[in-house]
């Protein structure tokens, strides 16, 4: 499987939800089901078609895009967008990026900032996280990420450690003047400050400092 083929498999999947969409209108309302949940479903019918070889290959496109993306401008977008992010919302916001398509990836892989020009539900980035594992459950169904089975070599290393690139900017006017349309978009006209931290940090990280960067 290369790059387009993966791409075109995500591209089907949305095709199929929305050809099946009208129909299910009323199923989906009582069920709120959201358009990542519906999506991935019909991924993974296409998926469960696919050889294990093929499967594997899926799994190392979705880490490899991962990798790409983490980085602190990627995770600093969607602590704007969800009015704070941890590792746990970065990646499950990333996972919603590569489940939104090629085009919607690759625009916001190149400017974080274009995440201002899309709506980006909390609980459609949440469901979107079973992007990372769909292959994994696949596999090996009784052996899920985190249970000590196999299907643990799947997981999402790059989260472990921080981002590779430089830090995040200094201060809230230089946030602003980054990231000028979610900060339109995401923050109050006038504010000096966010109302809490955009990038949530794990302890172990910086044992010194609280999850806002201030010393404990």
């Amino acid at each position: 499987m290369n790059e387009r083929e993966f791409w075109r498999l995500i591209g089907r999947a949305h095709r199929d939800r929305r050809r099946h969409a009208t129909a299910r209108d009323e199923l989906r309302r009582r069920c709120r089901l959201s358009d990542s949940r519906e999506t991935l479903t019909h991924l993974g019918r296409l998926l469960e078609e696919l050889p294990m070889t093929e499967l594997i290959r899926f799994h190392q496109h979705i880490e490899r895009l991962h990798r790409q993306a983490y980085r602190w401008p990627m995770w600093t977008a969607f602590g704007l967008a969800l009015a704070g992010a941890d590792r746990a919302a970065v990646r499950d916001g990333i996972c919603w990026l590569i489940l939104s398509g090629r085009r919607r990836f690759r625009q916001v892989l190149a400017e974080p900032d274009a995440l201002g020009s899309h709506q980006v539900e909390a609980a459609e980035v949440a469901d979107a996280a079973e992007l990372a594992t769909i292959a994994a459950r696949i596999l090996m169904p009784d052996s899920g990420p985190g249970t000590g089975g196999p299907a643990g070599l799947f997981e999402l290393d790059c989260y472990e450690e921080p981002p590779p690139d430089d830090g995040l900017p200094e201060n809230f006017e230089a946030l602003r003047r980054r990231f000028p349309r979610l900060a339109a978009r995401h923050l109050p006209s006038g504010a000096d400050a966010p109302d809490g931290p955009l990038v949530i940090l794990p302890a172990q990280w910086c044992p010194d400092l609280d999850q806002t960067g201030v010393p404990r």
